[in-house]
């Protein structure tokens, strides 16, 4: 159980507190009702790290334009409320409805207007797969929750403590990047259902394994002091290594695995990775087109870095891992690339040859699958892959493709080391 900060009491005047977060309600504590919490001042991040790592314990530092929803148990939902510092402390005044009665106080943040019939028990929040990075200020990737009653004096100290984990990872080097996307193999985004009271998280849907951090127009330059990234996700439990997949400001990718045995991170949890360097040398070229723009050969680890950055997309992402620099295929139909003719534009069309070095998984299988969707037709379907000792090339080609094309592959168990695409009439 996380160890948990009891918030500071305070009083003030209403017109201070007009004065200082801009409110215009007449008389918001006539019911004697006021929800408080505390200000940190020893940092300039919006999120503290507990000195107890063990616990993970992420507290907000609140800023006057924070804005919280309160749930109460004598009919008030979701009710806006937004922070005020008086005295270097916080204090949540009214938007507009103001919350006058009640014994017992449920209240959220970030608010949210879009929560038609959310209830206590069952509040709707979708962590995204694309969040964007600022430097000092993650509080758009928490989410806190905090129960209360009132005290005697009608004061009701509101205690936050987030509800869905993040991660951390601490970035050092001299490369400029663009963004960083977090493969897991597993859902880490998309939409939940929370209960207020408890923190518990309920079923999930409209899932992505994958999570971009994007780092802004001029990108995010490295250097030898490290650089907290923040990511908030679904509470994760990955059974092999998670890939985190860098791209610099000029379209170059630079794919890393870390927890090779699997990584588990439950509901509250914060968790810091410190890595490596991560340094311009790192990057492959980014044009992935050769001088003439007639053919592209991609790596495994490039292939599968441009998968989970949106360049390709998987139709199922389990099956589909980063090996010593090798995808891994496990299933039909496991991932998908898309817009293989990227030259082409208008009504062009062209003739496209496929050709992808291999390997069986294991003896007795071993059995590429190909799938077109869009505009084209296939040569083969399928080829078989003998050996599981070296890598051999499988190949098919591709009539009448145009930027419509879709190329989809997949199979009962293999490795790709590469795959080369060539326009066959120039």
């Amino acid at each position: 159980k996380k160890t948990r900060n009891f918030m500071e009491r305070m009083i003030s005047a209403f017109a201070s507190a007009v004065a200082l977060c801009g409110c215009t309600v007449s008389e918001p504590y006539e019911s004697g009702l006021r929800f408080v919490g505390t200000f940190s001042n020893d940092s300039d991040t919006r999120v503290e790290i507990s000195a107890d790592r063990d616990a993970g314990v992420s507290r907000m530092k609140w800023q006057m334009s924070d804005c919280i929803g309160i749930f109460s148990d004598a009919g008030h939902v979701n009710v806006p409320y937004r922070c005020a510092r008086i005295d270097g402390k916080a204090q949540f005044l009214p938007q507009n409805e103001t919350v006058s009665d009640g014994n017992m106080f449920w209240a959220y943040y970030p608010y949210t207007s879009q929560c038609d019939g959310c209830t206590v028990g069952a509040f709707e929040y979708v962590v995204p797969r694309r969040q964007s990075f600022v430097e000092g200020d993650n509080s758009d990737k928490l989410f806190m929750c905090a129960t209360s009653g009132k005290s005697e004096d009608g004061i009701v100290a509101l205690e936050f403590e987030n509800v869905l984990p993040l991660l951390q990872f601490e970035l050092k080097g001299d490369a400029v990047l663009s963004s960083l996307t977090v493969d897991a193999g597993v859902p880490i985004a998309g939409k939940t259902v929370l209960d207020l009271a408890s923190g518990e998280i309920g079923g999930i849907s409209e899932t992505s394994s994958s999570v971009r951090v994007d780092f802004g127009a001029d990108g995010l330059a490295l250097s030898g002091e490290p650089v907290p990234v923040l990511l908030g996700i679904l509470p994760m439990d990955a059974v092999g290594p998670v890939a985190l997949v860098f791209e610099d400001t000029s379209g170059a990718r630079f794919v890393k695995n870390i927890w090779p045995q699997g990584m588990s991170v439950p509901a509250g949890v914060h968790v810091v990775q410190p890595l490596a360097c991560i340094n311009a040398s790192d990057f492959a070229r980014a044009d992935i087109w050769n001088d003439d723009f007639s053919s592209v050969e991609l790596s495994g680890s490039d292939l599968f870095g441009r998968l989970v950055s949106g360049e390709c997309v998987y139709e199922t992402i389990g099956p589909v891992t980063l090996v010593s620099g090798q995808l891994r295929v496990g299933k039909k139909n496991s991932l998908a690339y898309l817009k293989l003719p990227q030259l082409l534009g208008g009504d062009v069309t062209c003739d496209l040859k496929v050709e992808m070095s291999v390997k069986a998984l294991s003896s007795g299988s071993g059995t590429a699958e190909f799938y077109v969707d869009g505009s084209g037709s296939l040569s083969e379907n399928s080829a078989k892959i003998a050996s599981t000792q070296q890598y051999g090339v499988v190949s098919v080609s591709i009539s009448g493709a145009d930027e419509t094309t879709r190329f989809r592959f997949g199979g009962d168990g293999f490795y790709l080391n590469s795959l080369k695409i060539t326009e066959q009439n120039n």
